[in-house]
């Protein structure tokens, strides 16, 4: 069987977990110091950049597979196993390093580095991953792969696990909304068909449903400040793309276990039915 690894970090895990088989992640280090580093990889710039971000790696992704060139197309497809899980923990994942060796015999092999991207998040301390986490993440993967064929589905999965990159607030709640407005494909009367669509799909009784839709209506005018260069309080912000990356999460998440996202006609006809 021919391996390949796929090192990330943002996030831990206490102990080794497989989504299938030939699919498993684990807790991983890489040990080595920045002269023992140069050996790791074939250019200059993938050495400056594997010394800073070596010692903040903190698990690594392992498929497996028959031969060489299928390992390869299957770690390069689960790389959105860890922006799964980077919606479901509402938290930064980078996977920066890939390797034909895992982290325990990483010097016999050569490393290389793609999908690099260097905030001060990846910096940061990070998220605990539980076993709640990771069954939530293996229980909805395989419907989760399926809809990236929709490209409303691949835009909000990737406005929402890349938006902890970028530093300015309004520019994070309008990049968010652009997910939120893909999956509803609503495209009239906004401020009030969003908040009740969204207030049917994710709620149960009659009175969540009336919180619902008031506070969605809310953080829709925060994104209306923030799409046409409102100015917007500091606070506002602040609670605003947090609830709104919630609703985001859990949007993804609904139609991840319905297995399908639901048609512009079924959106449309959705109120008459509650």
């Amino acid at each position: 069987m021919h391996k390949r690894y796929l090192f990330s970090s943002g996030f831990t895990i206490d102990k080794e977990f497989s989504f299938d088989k030939g699919l498993c992640l684990r807790p991983a280090q890489i040990t080595a110091n920045h002269i023992e580093l140069e050996r790791y990889v074939r250019s200059q710039t993938d050495y400056g950049i594997l010394c800073a971000l070596a010692n903040k790696i903190t698990c690594e992704l392992e498929v497996s597979a028959k031969t060489e060139k299928e390992a390869a197309i299957k770690i390069w497809n689960n790389q959105w196993m860890l922006i799964l899980l980077s919606i479901i923990l509402k938290a930064p994942i980078y996977h920066p390093i890939q390797s034909t060796h895992s982290s325990k015999t990483l010097s016999k092999g050569c490393c290389s580095l793609n999908n690099v991207f260097i905030s001060p998040s990846f910096f940061t301390s990070k998220v605990e991953c539980k076993t709640q986490h990771l069954l939530e993440a293996k229980e909805l993967y395989g419907n989760f792969m399926n809809l990236l064929s929709e490209e409303a589905f691949t835009h909000a999965t990737s406005a929402l696990a890349h938006n902890f990159n970028e530093p300015k607030l309004s520019i994070r709640i309008a990049t968010i909304w652009s997910g939120i407005e893909a999956l509803l494909k609503v495209d009239y009367e906004l401020n009030y068909r969003i908040p009740l669509i969204c207030s049917i799909l994710l709620t149960k009784t009659k009175n969540e449903r009336l919180k619902k839709f008031k506070n969605i209506q809310k953080l829709y005018t925060v994104r209306s400040k923030c799409v046409h260069g409102s100015k917007t309080k500091s606070k506002e912000l602040n609670s605003s793309v947090d609830e709104s990356m919630q609703l985001l999460c859990d949007l993804i998440k609904l139609f991840c276990k319905d297995g399908k996202i639901p048609d512009g006609r079924a959106i449309k006809e959705l109120p008459l039915i509650y």
